[in-house]
C-alpha cells in the first residue's frame, strides 16, 4: 500500500510512518468505519417527492 500512496503523491514516507506509529501506539481506532455524509437539494424544476 505504501508504494501506491507514494506513487500517487497522496502521502510521503514520514506521513505513513507517523500513521503506522499511531496505530501501533493505540492512538487510532481502526475498528469503526469512517462516517461519510452529504446533503443537497433538488433542482427547482422538480417538485419534491411525496412519501
Amino acid at each position: 500500500m505504501r508504494g501506491e500512496l507514494l506513487a500517487a503523491g497522496l502521502a510521503d514516507d514520514a506521513e505513513i510512518d507517523a500513521h503506522l506509529a499511531a496505530i501501533h501506539a493505540g492512538k487510532l481506532d481502526l475498528t469503526l468505519a469512517p462516517l461519510i455524509s452529504a446533503w443537497g437539494r433538488r433542482p427547482a424544476e422538480h417538485p419534491p417527492a411525496l412519501g
